[in-house]
């Protein structure tokens, strides 16, 4: 996408040998290798936390472990991005720019961090450490993929998504049918949503496709909870509309056919689901029944053994109508990050709603700010898209998209940023979605600069 900018030629021979540290390979290595780190560390978890380290006695000042995809993509990552940046004598990419309103983010709920400590909230720093904190990488993603090709990145990533989806599917599957086991991380079926997203979109052209999708689908049907199926149920009709969106006007009836025959995959995928259900119900004496009794109806038994419907929110009702009611008590600055909110005999800062959340911890002042740059990145990013040719960059680019907005929708229901690998594949989307500008917007890819 970009010309090599160093202002010194090498022989060829050298280039090659070196090319790994060349501006263009550097964040591309950087990336390649944080997206292996980003799928190890959400599938062995455990292992992980045992390398998770706090050089310095550090953990008694922030209060929290160093995991390694924080050591790679917040420390690591930026001081790439100021080195390069250092390499370029300062010289800033016009685009840049475009970051602004992601920054306006980040920047709000750091300033109401601060502010729910002024206050006392003792939940203040471990709701930024959940929510924030991976955000922090994103001025070095978003200098970095100034200088990648997104369509040289993921090939690997996603074949390697494939396999490690669909064997811990399987695995998952057959032992919790038999006894209870620990159920897989939601990070790492949240991450799933993004190549589940590019396969379903490359079903609509080549129906092979649709069987990574069905793989890639599995595990959040395995484990039978409630928002992680409505949330990958929810990204064909994500991407549906997003695929509407970002198409050329002069193309409306291609992307009907395209948006009908995406309908068609996702009724199939439905139809699938529903008979593989039946048949190992089947084969396992009721076994899927009693977990979808359990976790969806959350039918329960008193002591007598009388059955009843519990909460089929899981708490979540309350703790929002006691969140807005606190909101009324400071309706215009909120009451910062770190809130208690009482649910039954305990109270917790995270409320699994982002907005309600939002509204609560920033106030309206805070509220309006996000809600702003928001929609100023997504309205950009939109019309951008549009003017892509479709090509495999723009498969990538639109998976992102889907990816994107349903954390946005999981979001009314659960806490997607609380998983920290999982987050940074999040903030990287939002920085290649910002870098990307259209050929006739960019100079002829010259890479523009400002002081």
């Amino acid at each position: 996408m970009l010309n090599n900018t160093s202002s010194y030629q090498l022989d060829p021979i050298t280039k090659d040998t070196f090319k790994w540290v060349t501006d263009i390979s550097v964040p591309t290595m950087f990336i390649k290798v944080g997206l292996m780190l980003i799928l190890a560390e959400n599938v062995f978890h455990d292992l992980f936390h045992a390398l998770a380290f706090t050089p310095f006695s550090t953990r008694t000042i922030i209060g929290v472990h160093l995991w390694p995809s924080q050591i790679w993509f917040i420390f690591l990552g930026n001081g790439i991005a100021a080195a390069m940046l250092f390499k370029h004598q300062f010289k800033i990419p016009a685009r840049f720019k475009h970051g602004l309103p992601i920054i306006a983010v980040l920047t709000v709920y750091t300033l109401w961090t601060f502010y729910g400590i002024i206050r006392g909230n003792s939940g203040a720093t471990g709701l930024f450490r959940e929510m924030v904190m991976e955000g922090l990488a994103f001025p070095g993603l978003l200098y970095m993929t100034f200088y990648i090709k997104i369509e040289e990145i993921f090939p690997f990533f996603l074949k390697a998504c494939l396999v490690v989806y669909t064997l811990l599917a399987f695995y998952n599957l057959f032992l919790k049918l038999i006894f209870p086991f620990p159920d897989m991380r939601v990070g790492l079926l949240l991450l799933a949503g993004f190549p589940y997203a590019y396969y379903l979109h490359k079903s609509i052209r080549n129906i092979g496709y649709l069987v990574p999708s069905l793989l890639l689908l599995m595990p959040a049907v395995v484990i039978v909870s409630k928002p992680l199926i409505a949330y990958m149920l929810a990204l064909p009709l994500v991407l549906a509309i997003v695929l509407t969106s970002i198409s050329q006007k002069q193309k409306k009836y291609s992307v009907n056919t395209s948006t009908i025959k995406l309908f068609i995959v996702a009724i199939l995928i439905l139809s699938a689901i529903i008979f593989a259900g039946w048949y190992i119900n089947e084969i396992t004496n009721g076994r899927v029944m009693r977990l979808i009794s359990d976790n969806f109806l959350k039918i329960r038994a008193t002591k007598s053994g009388e059955l009843y419907m519990g909460d089929l929110s899981g708490g979540r009702t309350t703790i929002w109508a006691n969140a807005i009611e606190i909101w009324k008590e400071n309706k215009i600055f909120g009451s910062g990050l770190g809130t208690d909110v009482p649910i039954r005999s305990q109270t917790i800062a995270h409320i699994h709603n982002y907005y309600i959340q939002a509204l609560m911890d920033t106030g309206l002042v805070g509220f309006s700010i996000l809600t702003i740059a928001w929609y100023t990145w997504y309205k950009r990013v939109f019309r951008n898209l549009r003017k892509l040719p479709w090509n495999n960059a723009k498969y990538l680019y639109s998976s992102f998209l889907t990816y994107i907005i349903g954390y946005f929708l999981y979001a009314i229901f659960g806490l997607p940023l609380f998983f920290s690998a999982s987050a940074y594949f999040f903030w990287m989307g939002v920085a290649f979605l910002t870098n990307y500008v259209p050929e006739e917007d960019a100079g002829n890819n010259k890479l523009e600069t400002s002081n």
